[in-house]
């Protein structure tokens, strides 16, 4: 029987940072199903729910003889499996990945009631700025009240704290703010409003609303108002579901014990969606205490800083499409300011549906711009020189060759699983130090 395919684009295009592009989500079926009596045949459309940009495909829940037909003509499956991008996966929405950033820095914050994060998106999907809250640089923490003091307000910790919007339009390396985006998981109270305002911040993106007491009800009102009337578009978005980090490494399992002699020790996170701890957490509480030691009696438990970055590279790489696998970069200044961020993609402006006829081919992984690249092209400073580059898999020559010209001084990487003794002779050479750092557990970004 002659076939013919045909195509059913039914997936939202949205345009890749620096990278992917179009989401493809094409279902081919057989003109046979298509001509097929409606009574011995119901098709039906399938929605995945694993994310906010859902895919369909088609299913045949009556006829299981259409189907049989269909797999034993391997050459139509064959054609039919070509003419999609097979290493293709579900990835997060922009929307999702910005706001889970603001969700990550926050997990920095010591304070040991309200933790808040922001990240300031530029118009091309550019990470330029991130915060969260904190004391002011070179305070001690020791020095300064962490509570709440209504009756006293040099002992109020309010009258301290640098707010995540605050910090993260100063943590920016950009000359200008103009257009761009800022994703904070709380309202921001009139303070910030004014911040946001005056930097040309254009959107505000937030995911929780503060409670409405009378205090906070004036302070929502004030920015509210400065908002509207300064044309500042703000909108609420929550992300439909929890994002886990799972760190997958090669080092021997006993390498990766807690230490209770660590300065920065881990971080016990809950999957608040079971209500059950993370089943790989271990919550050693000799652990706690000794790092607690050093801080404020108040304070809860942060994450550290290169769990903070390896975290961030391997949120990026839920931005890539495709399973080859997939990678995350992250970029950070020696002041410990986010940079550059990537993830592994077809070149910007390429479409999906231009390579699907040609992956049958050339080898997918020919049109692949790694996270590196992609990182490194995506900074937000004018030099990168004595940066750090995070990575979620060890750079390949190619990479290597990137991070070295640009004047990166230092790569962590939290696998190594590739042949990568090219790469690593080039750095030896060149002065550039390598280290493989992975979290001793699974991060969960909870949206609450």
């Amino acid at each position: 029987m002659k076939r013919s395919l045909q195509s059913n684009n039914s997936a939202t295009k949205e345009e890749n940072e620096g990278a992917s592009c179009s989401k493809i989500g094409s279902t081919h079926i057989n003109n046979r199903l298509l001509d097929t009596n409606n009574a011995d045949c119901n098709l039906n459309l399938q929605i995945n729910s694993n994310g906010p940009e859902a895919q369909t495909g088609l299913t045949n829940e009556t006829t299981l003889e259409l189907v049989n037909d269909i797999m034993d003509n391997n050459s139509s499956i064959e054609i039919e499996t070509k003419s999609l991008n097979e290493n293709q996966k579900d990835y997060i929405s922009w929307d999702d990945l910005f706001m889970a950033t603001a969700f990550l820095m926050a997990k920095r914050s010591r304070d040991p009631v309200t933790q808040v994060g922001a990240c300031i998106v530029s118009s091309d999907h550019k990470i330029v700025g991130t915060g969260y809250n904190e004391m002011p640089t070179r305070c001690c923490d020791d020095s300064f009240p962490l509570g709440k003091d209504k009756f006293d307000k040099l002992n109020d910790k309010r009258t301290y704290i640098c707010h995540a919007e605050l910090n993260a339009v100063l943590n920016t390396n950009s000359i200008s703010l103009q257009k761009c985006i800022i994703y904070v998981s709380l309202f921001p109270c009139n303070e910030c409003a004014k911040i946001i305002i005056q930097s040309g911040i254009k959107n505000v993106v937030y995911c929780k609303y503060k409670n409405n007491n009378r205090r906070h009800k004036n302070e929502n009102m004030a920015s509210e108002i400065m908002f509207m009337t300064s044309n500042v578009n703000c909108r609420s978005y929550t992300p439909k579901q929890n994002i886990t980090l799972e760190f997958k490494t090669t080092r021997e399992p006993e390498k990766l014990q807690i230490n209770a002699d660590e300065s920065e020790t881990q971080i016990v996170l809950t999957n608040e969606t079971t209500l059950e701890p993370v089943y790989d957490i271990i919550y050693n509480i000799s652990s706690i205490e000794t790092e607690t030691k050093s801080l404020n009696e108040n304070q809860k438990d942060y994450i550290s800083w290169d769990d903070l970055f390896m975290a961030t590279a391997f949120l990026m790489a839920k931005r890539s499409k495709y399973h080859l696998p997939e990678v995350g970069a992250c970029i950070v200044s020696p002041d410990n300011k986010i940079v550059g961020t990537g993830c592994n993609g077809i070149p910007t402006t390429c479409s999906d549906d231009n390579f699907h006829e040609h992956y049958k081919l050339i080898d997918t992984r020919m049109y692949i711009c790694h996270a590196e690249m992609n990182a490194v092209l995506n900074k937000n400073s004018i030099s990168l020189q004595k940066c750090i580059i995070y990575v979620s898999h060890f750079p390949c020559n190619e990479c290597a060759k990137i991070i070295i010209q640009s004047g990166i001084k230092e790569v962590v990487y939290c696998t190594n699983e590739d042949e990568t003794e090219a790469s690593k002779k080039m750095f030896k050479a060149s002065g550039v130090d390598f280290r493989n750092h992975t979290p001793n557990q699974k991060i969960t970004i909870t949206f609450r």
